[in-house]
């Protein structure tokens, strides 16, 4: 069953998942060396914010994120999902161009809060994108590929982030 043709995964399907897995390494590495670029005192670089500032910073990260995929999943379903794929890219580049250039507590959180706003809008382009590369003879092996990918990303992103940051922020 596995060699018939129906099964088959698409070429477009490979991107797809390969973007979910490099957006989920940058992701994952940043968000793991993140406390240390916040707050610890002793870190050269670093932004020496409080913990109630990291906090607030990890609170309406999480918000954010998970709560506006309610919506911009049916934003992805109106406007399509390369579009909002496109759009979320541009967001998460200027995210994480804010948090790597903004020194002060509302311009980083300012640069946190696109990201969010980006990764909220990515997750349901990328995944209606998928849904679309799929059949009955293939969604459980496409599924099942598809969040291994992701697992992968969120594996190496954070041992990366780690040695990346041993060459400096600027690196991460």
């Amino acid at each position: 069953r596995m060699s018939d043709p129906r099964s088959r995964l698409s070429r477009a399907f490979w991107m797809l998942c390969t973007m979910e897995m490099w957006e989920r390494l940058a992701y994952y590495g940043v968000r793991v060396v993140m406390p240390i670029y916040i707050m610890q005192a002793d870190e050269p670089g670093g932004l020496h914010f409080t913990g109630a500032q990291k906090g607030q910073i990890y609170a309406w990260w999480f918000v954010v994120q998970s709560i506006l995929p309610t919506f911009t999943g049916g934003f992805a379903d109106r406007s399509g999902y390369k579009q909002t794929i496109g759009a979320s890219v541009g967001l998460k580049v200027i995210g994480y161009v804010l948090m790597a250039t903004q020194r002060t507590y509302w311009g980083f959180f300012l640069g946190t809060m696109v990201l969010a706003l980006g990764t909220a809008q990515f997750k349901p382009g990328i995944q209606g994108s998928i849904a679309q590369h799929l059949n009955d003879d293939n969604s459980s092996k496409g599924w099942g590929t598809f969040y291994w990918l992701v697992n992968v990303g969120a594996m190496i992103g954070p041992p990366l982030a780690g040695i990346l940051r041993g060459w400096g922020w600027d690196w991460v």
